[in-house]
């Protein structure tokens, strides 16, 4: 049996539309306010692009300081892939089945083609590559967010 990713995948593979669930942007309260009181631990929110949502004060130190990055730079997954030991990286076992799983979740998270409210975006927002007209626009624009 297929999970959910698996099942996305074969779907886009084979040019098919699958209805996948909008990528919640906002964190509820209650979360923020735990990791706010989460002082001897590092915790932080991931949405299902691996965006950095919100974090614990320890994991704001452990990190660098997050709350400087832009958006876009809160990317776990842009972290992994662009650092300078990603050849090591990819070596251990373990951490190549985390970046697998990974790119997996993206699949799925990230939107084929860009949406009408975002003319000027001629790329993917999360590999750079130019939409593929053969694959229907899933999910939220990876320019702007909004339902495609």
């Amino acid at each position: 049996m297929l999970d959910q990713d698996e099942r996305a995948h074969l779907f886009r593979l084979a040019g098919q539309v699958l209805e996948t669930p909008r990528i919640r942007e906002d964190v509820p309260a209650g979360i923020l306010h735990l990791l706010a009181f989460l002082e001897d631990v590092p915790a932080y929110v991931l949405d299902a692009r691996y965006d950095l949502r919100a974090w614990s004060p320890l994991a704001n130190m452990l990190m660098g300081d997050l709350d400087s990055l832009p958006p876009d730079g809160r990317n776990v997954i842009r972290w992994v892939f662009r650092s300078p030991g990603i050849a090591e990286h990819l070596s251990d076992e373990e951490k190549s089945r985390f970046a697998r799983a990974s790119v997996a979740d993206l699949r799925v998270a990230a939107p084929s083609a860009r949406c009408s409210r975002c003319p000027t975006a001629t790329t993917c927002g999360w590999c750079s590559t130019p939409p593929n007209p053969a694959r229907p626009p899933t999910g939220p624009c990876a320019t702007c967010g909004d339902s495609l």
